[in-house]
Order: structure tokens, then C-alpha cells, then sequence
């Protein structure tokens, strides 16, 4: 058998298989019906579907560019400070910075991709989520200060030795007089904690003062002392300096040997929300895309699956809102601290910084209730700017106490908020004016932050007490019912209790001014509503303790 024959028998078909798979019509980007729909299913798409790139990232805001990627760790122990703060010191000191809720292993990964929104309708202000090709990174700043936090697994230790190995530079933060102490000592971490593991994976011991070493290719810095690193609290632009200029030098180590990137620093941003780089797991249920990073605890898995759920249901049918078109996103962090919420773009984002199942499901509530207006008007829309802000902090928190309540029997013979502490600052009840002093700076300084909150939540357990829970529903219909013909109508403290009185059928006006209430009013006896006039009698509440709270369906 010749050259030619061969040729044609054996490598012309491979060849005719290429020349046709070359052939065959590419798929055909999204529309953008199509992309909507994606995200409202929970669907993190390819960028690949996107018929234009340019403008879904924009550049981060680095000062000076070094050209030298950092990867922020949030998936051991996740704050604001590393969230938020951290990041834009990077940025000032000329490094670019990504935070990252995913585990190690993944969002480092060479070959792999990371979850992360791109700006895509910037009238609409949808920024969906897209699996994101991951970048080189030169340095990886990780940590953990809680023995308690989410571990690190093997395979994100073993990333971290091979990623030091070849070239990389990481920073270990933890704290040393914890890994100090030994089994059996109250508040120190026994042998079983991963942050020790990591650092032995380095032949190294933590210190008090930061120590220095050369692996393989790489360097790596761990310090021991938890304020190394970090801004002092309410800190001084001198005392800023002061720490960048730490900073800046052990970056400057780290990346010595590296080569810098010269391409400009176009990548995903923060966005005011959990990112930009979100955790690599997800599963869809109950409305809910819940996405968690692979090293997250089993038991806390559990709570979102099995009771989040039921914490929905709940408020959803204590506060009765128009149902969104799209899921709720919920995102499960490392370590304790609180939670966020974003509605100024969609997808809407709930984030959750907790290691206890309670306390999952008390930021989970607290959040949603941001989301919910409450009942809206006839032609389903919502109306009206109230004093006491629409879906603001104590409205959150007012359904986050009956979330509370419903998972802890403990606290059902209690008022909601304990808001009975009311009287331990305000003995006779009247002498906070919250038509003067609600979430403003002379509030802050006479009474003291969220002071204000609990004498709201007050006044609102009285009214449960009397009327039940079904009274702030119907309130909010009211609201957005009598003010749809100006919805943006900003209401005085007059005509917001206005909505109140008419929601429960009584004037409520002398009840508070009783609470010390600045009011043109003294008296509701009647008003219109909705084509008719209601009579007011006075409600007869007094300012007296408050009872349980109501959890029981309107």
C-alpha cells in the first residue's frame, strides 16, 4: 500500500470530519428576551452567549496600575472590611483586587471559571450572572480569626502549596494567641483547626509579629496578630497611611520576582453586593437560587434547604407583596457577622454572614422583608415615601423578630425586639420625638444609634397588641391605595398616621402624641378614603408595657 492510498484511506476522513465540524453554523448568540429569561430561571450563563463582550466589564478603579493580580479570600471568613474596605485599599496602592466568596480551588484554578455578574443592561440596571474565565493572580490574601468558620479543605490547601511553588505570593492572617493555647482551654482552637493545617502545609508556625519565608518558587507572609493589615477603627488619614505603606511593602515583596500584566485592569466589580466573585456551588429551589461555596457546613446546609423555606412562607403571608418575576438569589458565607441586601439591580442579592441556623434564618427574614413593600394598590402598583422608610431598617426588622419568634420558642412571651426596652431609655415613653429625631444625626447623638428603631417597634407591638398582625398589611395598602395618583409623594408624619388610623379603623393620633409625637393634628375624627368618609373614634391605647408578639397568620 503506497503513501497516496494511505493518505486516502485513513487521514482523509479525520480530514473531511475537521473541515465539516469547522463548518457547522456557530450557535447563535441570546436575545434579549432570551438572556432575561435566563436569569429568572436562576441560570448563570457562558459568557459565549453574549454576542459582544466589550462593556460587560469595565475597568477597576487602580491607581496607578502595577499590573499585579489579588485574589481577597472571603470563603473562610467573610467581613465587610475584607468585602468592601480591602479591596479599594488594594485599588489606592495600585493593585488590582477581587474578592472571592468561592472556595480557593475553584476561583484559583488555572483552567476553571468563577461566578460573577457583568453589566449588561445599564438602563435597567440587570446584571446577570455569567461563569467568568479566572485570571492569573499573583498574590492570595486568606485568613481566619474564628476557629469555628468554614475549614480549609484539602484541595484548597494543596492549590495554595502548588500556587506558592510555582511563583505566587500569599498572605495568612489568623490570630496567634488562639492557635497558642491547647485542647480543653476555653475560647482557643484545639489541633483540629484547618487554619493551623494550612500553615503547617508551609513548614511554618505563626507568630505574633509576621513572618517571612521562601517556598518553592514563592513567598508567603503570615501574621498572627489580628490588627496587622487593617485600618484601626474610625482611623485617621495618618493612620491610613500608616498601614498602606505596611501593606504596599509586603506586597512589594510578595510580587518582587513576578511578572506584572500589562493589559489594562478590565474585570468584574463589587457592585455594592457580595462579589465580585460568588461561590462556585448552587441549587435552585422554593423560588430561592442558593448558591455556597463547596467548603460550607453541612448542619447550615440543612437550615437553608429545610427552613428557609419556611421563613418565606412565613413573612410572604404576613406581609402579602407583589410577587416578583424573577428568584430570590440567596448567598451563604463563611464566618458570622450579619447579612446585605441589593435591590437596585437585578438580580436582587441576599447575602448571609452566620454560623448558626438561627441566625441564618433571623438575616434571612431581616433581608427578604427589604425586598417586600407590602399590598399593593388596586392596579398593582405601590405609592407614597413614608417617614418611617418603606422597606428600611426597622420595617426589616419588625418581620426579622417574628422570624426570630417562630424558630425559638423562647421568645414568644416576649414583645417583638424585646421592644420593651423602650421604657430603659425613655421611662414615661414620651420624651423621644420621633417626627424630629427618626435615623438623623441629633437621634444618634441625644439617644444613641437604632434607639429610634425600638420605640417604632413599640408603638407597632401595641397596635398588634390591639388590632393583630394583619393591621401593617393593611396599612400598606392603605398607603399605596391614597397616594397612587402621586407616588412619589413624600408624607408627613400627619398623613402617614393618616394611613394608619384609617388601616385600623381608629384615630390613632392621640396615641402618638402621647408618645411624644410632633403633630399639626390632634384629632382624626373623620376622613375620606376611597370614595367614602370614615369615622374615627379614639383608639384607646395607652403607654403602658407591650405584650407578646403575634405570630399567627392575618
Amino acid at each position: 500500500m503506497n503513501l497516496k492510498t494511505i493518505i486516502m484511506k485513513y487521514l482523509a476522513p479525520i480530514v473531511c470530519m475537521i473541515l465539516l465540524a469547522g463548518c457547522q453554523p456557530k450557535e447563535a448568540p441570546f436575545t434579549h428576551d432570551q438572556v432575561d429569561q435566563a436569569w429568572k430561571e436562576g441560570t448563570t450563563l457562558k459568557l459565549t452567549v453574549f454576542e459582544n463582550l466589550s462593556g460587560l466589564f469595565t475597568r477597576q478603579p487602580v491607581k496607578d496600575d502595577k499590573g499585579y493580580n489579588v485574589l481577597v479570600d472571603l470563603a473562610h471568613e467573610c467581613s465587610f472590611y475584607l468585602m468592601w474596605t480591602l479591596p479599594e485599599q488594594l485599588n489606592k496602592l495600585g493593585y488590582r483586587s477581587l474578592g472571592s466568596h468561592a472556595t480557593m480551588s475553584s476561583a484559583m484554578d488555572p483552567k476553571g471559571e468563577s461566578r460573577v455578574r457583568i453589566l449588561w443592561d445599564t438602563v435597567n440596571n440587570v446584571y446577570p450572572f455569567v461563569w467568568w474565565p479566572n485570571p492569573k493572580y499573583h498574590v492570595a490574601i486568606t485568613g481566619q480569626f474564628n476557629p469555628k468558620a468554614q475549614d480549609y479543605t484539602d484541595a484548597e490547601i494543596t492549590a495554595l502549596v502548588n500556587f506558592v511553588k510555582k511563583g505566587g505570593g500569599l498572605i495568612i492572617q489568623t490570630d496567634n494567641r488562639k492557635l497558642k493555647g491547647g485542647p480543653g482551654k476555653p475560647g482557643v482552637a484545639d489541633s483540629s483547626w484547618s487554619v493551623r493545617k494550612l500553615v503547617q502545609a508551609f513548614n511554618a508556625e505563626v507568630a505574633d509579629d509576621p513572618v517571612k519565608l521562601t517556598f518553592g518558587k514563592g513567598r508567603v507572609l503570615i501574621t498572627g496578630n489580628t490588627k496587622d493589615l487593617k485600618y484601626p477603627r474610625n482611623a485617621t488619614d495618618v493612620q491610613k497611611d500608616s498601614v498602606d505603606l505596611v501593606v504596599d511593602g509586603y506586597l512589594a515583596w510578595l510580587t518582587e520576582k513576578q511578572k506584572r500584566l500589562k493589559d489594562e485592569p478590565i474585570m468584574p466589580q463589587t457592585m455594592e453586593g457580595g462579589g465580585p466573585i460568588y461561590p462556585e456551588l448552587e441549587e435552585n429551589f422554593s423560588n430561592i437560587v442558593f448558591y455556597y461555596a463547596a467548603n460550607q457546613k453541612t448542619e447550615l446546609l440543612n437550615v437553608v434547604k429545610n427552613d428557609v423555606p419556611k421563613a418565606q412562607t412565613f413573612i410572604q403571608e404576613r406581609l402579602p407583596s407583589t410577587p416578583t418575576a424573577e428568584p430570590m438569589y440567596l448567598i451563604l458565607c463563611a464566618g458570622g457577622g450579619g447579612g446585605w441586601a441589593v435591590n437596585i439591580y437585578k438580580p436582587k442579592e441576599n447575602g448571609i454572614i452566620s454560623l448558626d441556623g438561627h441566625g441564618i434564618l433571623s438575616i434571612f427574614g431581616h433581608e427578604l422583608a427589604h425586598t417586600m413593600y407590602g399590598p399593593a394598590n388596586d392596579e398593582g402598583n405601590v405609592a407614597g415615601i413614608t417617614p418611617i422608610p418603606n422597606r428600611g431598617e426597622a420595617h426589616a426588622g419588625w418581620f426579622q423578630g417574628k422570624v426570630n419568634a417562630l424558630f425559638d420558642s423562647t421568645l414568644r412571651d416576649k414583645a417583638n425586639r424585646d421592644c420593651n426596652l423602650m421604657f430603659a431609655f425613655d421611662p414615661k415613653g414620651n420624651a423621644m420625638d420621633l417626627a424630629t429625631c427618626y435615623e438623623n444625626e441629633a437621634m444618634n447623638k441625644q439617644w444613641g444609634y437604632g434607639k429610634d428603631w425600638h420605640k417604632t417597634w413599640y408603638i407597632w407591638q401595641k397596635l398588634d397588641d390591639r388590632y393583630g398582625p394583619g393591621w401593617y398589611p393593611k396599612w400598606k395598602y392603605v398607603q399605596h391605595t391614597r397616594w397612587k395618583s402621586d407616588p412619589e409623594h413624600r408624607l408627613t408624619w400627619d398623613e402617614m398616621i393618616e394611613d394608619m388610623s384609617i388601616a385600623v379603623g381608629e384615630d390613632l393620633f392621640p396615641f402618638f402624641i402621647k408618645l411624644g409625637t410632633t403633630l399639626d393634628k390632634k384629632r382624626l375624627e373623620q376622613i375620606d378614603y376611597n370614595g367614602a368618609t370614615i369615622k374615627l373614634p379614639v383608639a384607646p391605647i395607652e403607654v403602658t408595657m407591650a405584650g407578646a408578639v403575634r405570630i399567627e397568620a392575618i
